[in-house]
């Protein structure tokens, strides 16, 4: 099976496009880092662990706030 020229253009503009929409998604999940409830964090750091071999360069900029989380979130497992 051959791809033309113009189809692969076009899959290759779509899955651009695909991809921006996912890089403004994970925008709005590291934003919920800094969400002042409970759930906010704790989605977020689900969410982004299932995401963070594909999203690393745009997670690692946030790490230190997901390290902290993670840490606070443990603490309060195990010790509450």
């Amino acid at each position: 099976m051959q791809l033309s020229i113009t189809s692969a253009g076009k899959i290759f503009t779509f899955l651009l496009i695909e991809f921006r929409k996912l890089s403004f998604l994970i925008g709005g999940i590291l934003s919920l880092l800094d969400e002042n409830t409970e759930k906010g964090p704790v989605y977020a750091l689900h969410r982004l662990n299932a995401i963070v071999d594909v999203f690393w360069p745009e997670i690692s900029d946030s790490i230190s706030k997901v390290s902290v989380l993670i840490y606070i979130n443990i603490n309060l497992l195990f010790f509450f």
